[in-house]
């Protein structure tokens, strides 16, 4: 483990050289303006003392930003085709504390809070209430904390590691197309059975989860620590009567899910008790956080669970992760090239539910596959203990205005995504990569409050996706 650890670390304070010898160029500097060095701007004024590299927000951004609380209550309307048509409400409330405040013009907000309801047709529920405070009671200290109700009745499963890489098959017979795959699973043979729900199984997960961060270095270093508590439970479907083809009831027969539990292949098959500690840190020079203009937001985050943690199985996970935004032309047009690459790697008695997950400083994502990762195909299409995605983005903001709801500015955003798994991080290599490309289109809400909607494809699938934030 030392060995590995260490391989880590080096790997991320590489990547950090890089990514920060990568921005670092030369603009003609106004007067007054704060001096670029390699932690970040210096600034000759800090909002308070520990601030002295925080970057300060884009001048447009503070001119556009609303003073003071508001609340941006919306309905939820949602489209992924792993769940359905999504449909509920998301209720912010934001702070951004006074004009004259002087950390107005260096956070998105200073409080955010928002409670969720949303369910979707095909049986998803996500009910959320999170809490988020930069420079809580004016110290260098922010706070995150939330809490989850979480229910999947098609839950996706694709099997584990390079298993999962294989074409889509049934009977013996493989499938490039995840259309015609479909297709062939939902039949009802003439004993009343169905492969219709191979790939699907239900979870309920209940979540609480907290985090302490500290601004060092200035304002561009926070170092952090988490927790999160979450129970499993996981229903098979084997055996169980299921809607197939024609909407036609029929009993489902052998899932992957139930096929390589038997065989031993993967850990949880009865769910448990995933509790976590996460120790992480974060480089970050984003110029606005939610919408970046320019700047690096890098981190990493080691998670541990074990009887300590109270927790039914023990192993660790470390992710790293970078992301790049850069505004080339920006006296002329709003055009920011945006780029992420993420690499995680997992150790220990991992239940399957919890392999699929990418942790990160400021919250968790789902593995390869879906909205987040790689956008033109099904939700953990590709899981492994060793992830790694890369994602690149032109967003290009071609009109903004005010609104009688506040200000709003329609963002055109192209994307490629790709990515693999690996059976462990000494497999690692540059063949048999997965890609997905598309196109999106944002729209930012008095700027916090990012609407998007993404139609990825890939060689095998496509998908169209309706929802909030970009994803890196």
């Amino acid at each position: 483990m030392p060995k590995k650890l260490i391989f880590f670390l080096t790997m991320v304070y590489t990547s950090v050289l890089f990514a920060q010898g990568a921005t670092e160029k030369k603009e003609e500097k106004k007067e007054g303006e704060p001096e670029y060095t390699f932690f970040g701007f210096k600034n000759p004024n800090p909002p308070m003392p520990g601030l002295e590299r925080k970057r300060r927000l884009a001048q447009r951004d503070i001119d556009k930003k609303k003073e003071g609380g508001f609340f941006t209550g919306l309905p939820l309307v949602n489209f992924d085709p792993n769940t359905g048509v999504g449909y509920g409400v998301r209720l912010f409330y934001f702070n951004n504390g006074k004009r004259g405040d002087p950390l107005f013009e260096y956070t998105p907000y200073r409080h955010q809070l928002f409670v969720q309801y949303f369910a979707t047709t095909l049986g998803w529920q996500y009910h959320w209430i999170d809490y988020d405070a930069p420079y809580i009671f004016d110290s260098l200290f922010r706070i995150r904390t939330g809490i989850i109700f979480d229910r999947n009745i098609n839950a996706q499963y694709y099997s584990r590691g390079t298993r999962s890489m294989k074409k889509l098959s049934v009977n013996g017979v493989e499938y490039s197309k995840f259309s015609d795959y479909t297709a062939e699973i939902r039949k009802i043979d003439v004993n009343g059975e169905t492969h219709a729900f191979r790939n699907k199984y239900e979870y309920i997960r209940p979540t609480m989860y907290a985090s302490l961060e500290r601004d060092l270095l200035g304002g561009i270093l926070r170092p952090q620590l988490g927790f999160q508590i979450a129970h499993f439970t996981i229903r098979d479907y084997t055996g169980k009567q299921v809607l197939a083809e024609g909407n036609q009831k029929a009993i489902q027969k052998l899932t992957l899910l139930k096929e390589e539990c038997n065989q031993g292949l993967i850990q949880g098959c009865n769910g448990g008790w995933n509790n976590t500690i996460k120790l992480g840190i974060a480089l970050d020079t984003r110029d606005f956080e939610p919408d970046p203009n320019n700047g690096l937001f890098w981190d990493a985050v080691v998670e541990g669970a074990g009887k300590n943690t109270g927790s039914d199985f023990t192993y660790i996970r470390y992710t790293a992760a970078g992301r790049i935004y850069y505004s080339p032309i920006q006296k002329i047009a709003d055009l920011v090239l945006a780029a992420r690459g993420v690499i995680s790697h997992m150790e220990g008695d991992l239940p399957f539910f919890a392999m699929n997950t990418l942790g990160f400083t400021a919250g968790n994502q789902s593995g390869l596959g879906g909205l987040r990762t790689l956008r033109g195909y099904k939700q953990d299409r590709f899981v492994g203990r060793t992830m790694t995605v890369a994602n690149f983005e032109v967003r290009w903001t071609f009109f903004d205005f005010n609104s009688p709801i506040g200000h709003l500015a329609f963002i055109l955003a192209p994307f490629y995504d790709v990515g693999r798994p690996f059976d462990g991080y000494q497999k690692i290599s540059l063949n048999d990569w997965r890609s997905s490309y598309g196109a999106g289109f944002r729209i930012a809400w008095n700027q916090a409050t990012i609407i998007i909607v993404d139609y990825g494809r890939s060689e095998e699938d496509s998908s169209l996706f309706i929802n909030f934030n970009h994803i890196f």
